[in-house]
């Protein structure tokens, strides 16, 4: 398995990896296959453009011997135009096909993102996890990561149900 940042013109692999993701996990999403079914070709052509290079976000892919996507992570900076504090970088999305998945490859990825957020100098690296994703939540705690805040949240909003959590990176 092989560990890459994605290429600007890998917009349609990237929707495909990201469509089989909110198909096989939708809870652990912010957002919907439904929804991300009707983004147009433009949308990914841009998302991969923009994770391919300089400090805004990046995508890593983990790739096969056969070239086939077998897990991304996504890291937006804080200059990021969804950021919403200028102060931390974002992982906003991982995953693994299920059957790649218990080789390593997450900690591979969750490193790159590591990487990309102390590479851009964001003093904190954040994310959400699904309160019933104890594995996820134990990797997290690998590297550092620890609860944030205690946040409440009514049944009906989109963030109930997950822990949000943050690395310090100016310990590492």
């Amino acid at each position: 398995m092989k560990l890459r940042r994605i290429r600007a013109g890998e917009g349609p692999a990237l929707r495909e990896i990201r469509l089989r993701a909110l198909a096989e996990s939708p809870s652990a999403f912010g957002s919907t296959l439904a929804r991300e079914q009707a983004f147009d070709e433009a949308l990914w052509a841009n998302r991969a453009e923009e994770s391919s290079r300089g400090s805004v976000a990046a995508t890593f892919v983990v790739e096969d011997a056969r070239g086939s996507w077998q897990g991304l992570v996504t890291v937006l900076g804080p200059a990021h135009e969804a950021a919403d504090d200028p102060t931390c970088a974002t992982l906003v999305s991982m995953w693994i096909a299920p059957e790649a998945r218990r080789q390593g490859i997450a900690k591979k990825l969750v490193q790159a993102a590591v990487e990309f957020a102390t590479s851009i100098g964001a003093p904190t690296l954040r994310l959400a996890v699904t309160r019933s994703s104890t594995a996820a939540r134990q990797l997290y705690e690998t590297f550092g990561f620890e609860p944030a805040r205690e946040e409440s949240y009514e049944e009906s909003h989109p963030c109930h149900g997950e822990i949000q959590m943050t690395l310090p990176l100016s310990s590492l």
